[in-house]
């Protein structure tokens, strides 16, 4: 019963959440492919007022990430997600619209406020369907659809502004009108099709419900799950504070492999770790948001790192992005250490008190309880 449970999820619930990511990534890069077809020449953009127009577009995603996710139980992610990728599609569709830099900043501002609580959406949303140690496997398979998008756009952009002259529309036009019009479609035909939980959902049975809420249980000792929730401010407080060069060509593509290999095989790890090692609903929420904060932030500071006139070897941002690998490396062994140091007093506090878990204290300390038993 559970192989076969787990399996129907596998088949229904993450495959839905891969698309939407695989659209998110997509709709939010296709402006360099548009650049390439004659966006910036069109509007007249000089290169700052194109960065500017990259950059912009992560503010509001960075500002609505934690909102966004405090949200999501409240509205329940069978409406807001599906309702997001729908305005996000829309929104996309009406960039190709634009006359100037002012309608360019405008619409890539709404997009970032649109698409901003989607991955850190899609991450809280799986952790209500699988088990702590299912999830970070899932969330690895969804977050390739990033790199299946990066490894078709350009072919697919290519393709599209083929046509040129259609309508009287310029290419890059077309990019965003049938690239956001696909979003918008696939987004109004999620609201039938993603299930708001395990409890609701369509493909499961009667008994694969029942025992998917059963196991999602296991992982509390209490046998509560972070549904059973009030929103409290207390929890996002506590979330927020717990969060504190090659000459030769052939080996830089080499270190260029290695490095893209290493990036999308790290992320879902450090991705899971947020939900894996917070317990009550909002307080999850809130850390899965901030480290998306945090990453995003990187978008907007790598957007600059960059600048034409330090090219081709860009040694100023390679020196920046390997200090900063080695500081993520430093600070992951050291939450390593700390991880271990918490499990082990945890594991003298239950030898101390025995094995009685109630749902109360459970609900009142989430994953500073004894009986919760940290991920590494």
């Amino acid at each position: 019963m559970s192989a076969a449970a787990v399996r129907r999820l596998d088949w229904t619930v993450l495959p839905l959440c891969a698309i939407v990511y695989l659209l998110n990534f997509l709709d939010r890069s296709n402006i360099g492919n548009a650049k390439v077809a004659g966006l910036a020449k069109d509007l007249h953009l000089t290169p700052h007022q194109y960065l500017v127009a990259l950059t912009c577009t992560y503010v509001l995603y960075i500002v609505f990430e934690l909102p966004s996710n405090l949200l999501l139980k409240k509205v329940g992610a069978h409406f807001m997600l599906p309702g997001m990728v729908t305005l996000w599609g829309i929104c996309c569709c009406m960039t190709g619209f634009v006359q100037n830099y002012g309608g360019l900043v405008a619409a890539r501002l709404i997009l970032g406020m649109l698409e901003g609580g989607v991955f850190p959406g899609l991450v809280l949303y799986l952790s209500s369907f699988y088990r702590r140690h299912e999830l970070q496997t899932r969330i690895s398979l969804f977050f390739s659809a990033a790199s299946l998008s990066g490894a078709f756009s350009g072919l697919l952009a290519a393709a599209i502004i083929n046509l040129d002259g259609k309508g009287g529309q310029e290419g890059w036009r077309w990019i965003f009108f049938l690239e956001g019009g696909f979003t918008a479609l696939f987004g109004i035909l999620l609201f039938f099709l993603l299930p708001g939980s395990p409890s609701t959902s369509r493909f499961l049975t009667a008994d694969q419900k029942a025992h998917i809420e059963r196991r999602l249980k296991l992982d509390s000792p209490a046998g509560t799950t972070d549904f059973e929730e009030a929103f409290s401010w207390r929890e996002v407080r506590k979330a927020a504070t717990m969060f504190l060069k090659s000459l030769s060509t052939a080996v830089r593509y080499v270190s260029l492999f290695l490095a893209i290999t290493s990036v999308y095989s790290t992320a879902p790890a450090l991705v899971t770790w947020l939900p894996n090692n917070s317990a009550g609903h909002y307080r999850k929420a809130t850390a899965v948001a901030l480290g998306f904060i945090m990453t995003n932030s990187g978008g907007i500071a790598s957007t600059w790192l960059f600048p034409t006139n330090e090219g081709p070897r860009y040694y100023k941002a390679t020196s920046v992005l390997i200090s900063m690998t080695l500081v993520v490396a430093l600070f992951a062994f050291l939450n390593l250490l700390y991880l271990r140091r918490e499990n082990a007093k945890k594991a003298e506090l239950r030898e101390a008190n025995g094995g009685e878990v109630d749902a109360e204290s459970w609900r009142e300390k989430g994953d500073r309880h004894e009986h919760f038993v940290y991920s590494m």
